[in-house]
C-alpha cells in the first residue's frame, strides 16, 4: 500500500480534484490505444481563435498540455476576481461568471480557503525566497448546458513547488457542480475502474487504486478528476501519492475516444461537447462590465520630449481583464497614454483585448507567463517562461517584447541576465498607490498625485474594478498639475537590455 503524504499548505487548504492536467498525450500524433504520463504542463496553450460566431476553431494538440484553453468571451460579463497580496506574495484569480453564479461563489470560495491557509502557514513575505502563491484559471468547456473551469495553482517554498488544478465542471440551468460520477452513466463506473486499471497496468498500487476509484472526486474525497481533450478523448487524472509514489507526480489515463463516449452521461456528452465545439454560454441578465469597443488610433501619438515636458507613466500590471477595455476608452478620451505589463495566460485568454490596447497606441510589456517569482526558477525555467510570453505577445501585437517588469520587483543578477539576453530592460516603479490593498477609487488622485514627480513611473493594476473606476479622476488629477501622460519608453528614451529603471 502506498502511504499518501500528509497535505501541508496549499494542499491543506484546496484539496484538488486532481493535480496536474499531465501530458497524457504528449504527441501530436494522438496513440489511439491511450496512453499514460506524469509529466504536467509545459507548452503554450492555444487561444481558441475564431472561425464563426461563438465557435473557436480546433487548436491543435500541445505537448505536455492537450487540455483546452478556451476564450474567455465565450462567457459574456465574465471578469476576474483576484486577490493579490504583496505582503504574503498572493496572486489568486478566478471567473465571476453571470451565467453561473454558484459556480462563482463556488471558486470564490476556494480561493479564499487557499489564501488563508497559506498566509497562516508562512506569514509575511520576508525575503526574496520567501514562500509564494500563485493562481489562475482557464475556459475548458463552455455550452449553453455545461460550462468547465480550471484552476491551477503553484506554491514555491524553498526549493520545493507544489502545482495543483481542480477541474469543476457546472450545469448551467441547475446553477449546481457536476461531479465527476455525474459526467459517467450509472452503470459505465465499473467499467471506467476497468479501464483506467488496466490501462495503467503497473504503475500503479493496485488496491490504493481501487479505493480512489471507490470515492468521489475532491474536495469530497480523492476520487479520480475527468475531463476531455481537444479532441473529445477522455482524461481521468489522480493526485501525486494516490495510485502511485509521490514522487511519479500527477498520473493520468486517456481513453480512446469509442472507449470514453460509450461510458458518458448525457451530461458527460454535453461536458465533452463543449470541450470540443464550444459555444457561447450566453447573454447573462446583467453586468456591469463595459462591452469591447472597436479600438480607435490614440490621440496623444505625437512626439514628447520628456527632457522638457513634465512627463509621468502610468503602468497596469496583472492583465488583461475584464475591465481593460473600459480602462483603454478613459485613456483615449483624455488623450493619456500607459504602459501595460500584461501575464502571458491572461493574454492567451483575452486575445482581442490585447490587440485592443496596441490599436489604441498604448506599449505592452511582459511580466511573466503566471506572475511566479522570477528569482526562485531555475535559469531555464526563467528563460521559458519569459520566452513564452513574449512569443504570446508578439504573436497578438506583431511587434517584439522590449521591457519586462518582474513580479513582485523582485530581481537578482541571473533574472538581470536573462532578460538582457532575451532583449528586455526591466522596469520597476518609484510610486506604488497600492490599489491592489486599498480597493478605493477615491485613493488614487490623491495617493498618487502626492508622491508622483516629473519623471516617475506609477505602479497599478487593470484587473480591480476599483483602479479603473479612479482612472478618469486620476487622469484628471495628474493633467491639472501639468503632467504628461506618456509610456515607460517615450519617457524613459532609449533603454538598455538588462539594465533597471525605476523613473526618468
Amino acid at each position: 500500500m502506498l502511504h499518501r503524504p500528509r497535505r501541508h499548505g496549499l494542499l491543506a487548504g484546496l484539496t484538488a480534484l486532481t493535480l496536474l492536467a499531465s501530458a497524457a498525450c504528449t504527441a501530436d500524433t494522438p496513440d489511439p490505444a491511450g496512453s499514460t504520463s506524469s509529466t504536467g504542463p509545459t507548452a503554450t496553450p492555444g487561444t481558441g481563435s475564431t472561425t464563426g460566431p461563438g465557435t473557436p476553431s480546433p487548436t491543435p494538440l500541445t505537448p505536455g498540455d492537450p487540455l483546452p484553453n478556451l476564450p474567455a468571451e465565450l462567457t459574456p460579463g465574465v471578469s476576474d476576481d483576484a486577490v493579490t497580496d504583496q505582503t504574503y506574495r498572493i496572486s489568486l484569480s478566478v471567473p465571476r461568471i453571470p451565467q453561473t453564479p454558484g459556480l462563482t461563489r463556488w471558486l470564490v470560495g476556494q480561493r479564499d480557503r487557499t489564501a488563508s491557509t497559506f498566509r497562516s502557514d508562512y506569514g509575511p513575505a520576508k525575503s526574496p525566497t520567501s514562500a509564494e502563491l500563485n493562481g489562475d484559471w482557464r475556459l475548458i468547456g463552455a455550452s449553453p448546458q455545461v460550462v468547465g473551469v480550471r484552476l491551477s495553482r503553484m506554491e514555491l517554498s524553498g526549493a520545493s513547488t507544489v502545482d495543483l488544478d481542480t477541474f469543476v465542471w457546472w450545469d448551467v440551468a441547475a446553477d449546481r457542480r457536476i461531479p465527476a460520477r455525474g459526467l459517467v452513466r450509472g452503470d459505465a463506473w465499473s467499467r471506467l475502474s476497468s479501464e483506467v486499471t488496466r490501462r495503467l497496468g503497473e504503475r500503479a498500487d493496485p488496491d490504493d487504486l481501487k479505493a480512489r476509484l471507490a470515492e468521489p472526486e475532491a474536495p469530497e474525497g480523492a476520487g479520480p478528476a475527468i475531463a476531455f481533450l481537444r479532441d473529445g478523448r477522455m482524461w481521468v487524472g489522480f493526485e501525486p501519492g494516490e495510485v502511485a509514489p509521490y514522487s511519479e507526480g500527477a498520473v493520468s489515463v486517456v481513453l480512446p475516444r469509442a472507449v470514453g463516449d460509450a461510458l458518458l452521461s448525457e451530461q458527460g456528452s454535453a461536458a465533452r461537447d463543449a470541450a470540443v465545439k464550444p459555444t457561447a454560454v450566453g447573454r447573462p441578465t446583467t453586468s456591469t462590465t463595459a462591452p469591447p469597443t472597436t479600438p480607435t488610433p490614440s490621440t496623444t501619438a505625437r512626439p514628447v520630449d520628456c527632457t522638457v515636458e513634465r512627463c509621468v507613466a502610468l503602468t497596469y500590471d496583472d492583465g488583461p481583464g475584464a475591465h481593460t477595455e473600459r480602462l483603454l476608452s478613459t485613456l483615449r478620451s483624455k488623450g493619456a497614454r500607459a504602459t501595460f505589463f500584461m501575464l502571458g495566460e491572461q493574454a492567451s485568454r483575452y486575445p482581442q483585448v490585447v490587440r485592443s490596447v496596441k490599436s489604441a497606441g498604448m506599449e505592452i510589456g511582459s511580466h511573466s507567463w503566471g506572475h511566479e517569482q522570477l528569482t526562485a526558477m531555475t535559469p531555464g525555467a526563467l528563460r521559458s517562461d519569459l520566452s513564452r510570453t513574449n512569443q504570446t505577445l508578439s504573436q497578438l501585437t506583431g511587434t517584439p517584447v522590449r521591457l519586462v517588469r518582474p513580479p513582485y520587483g523582485a530581481r537578482t543578477a541571473q533574472v538581470d541576465k536573462v532578460s538582457g539576453e532575451l532583449g528586455m530592460a526591466e522596469v520597476l516603479w518609484d510610486v506604488d498607490t497600492l490599489d491592489w490593498k486599498y480597493r478605493d477609487p477615491g485613493r488614487l488622485p490623491k495617493d498618487a498625485t502626492s508622491a508622483v514627480r516629473p519623471g516617475s513611473i506609477v505602479l497599478m493594476h487593470d484587473i480591480h474594478r476599483s483602479t479603473v473606476d479612479g482612472a478618469p479622476a486620476l487622469i484628471d488629477a495628474l493633467q491639472k498639475k501639468g503632467y504628461t501622460l506618456v509610456t515607460v519608453s517615450e519617457l524613459l528614451g532609449s533603454t538598455q537590455a538588462g539594465k533597471t529603471y525605476s523613473r526618468r
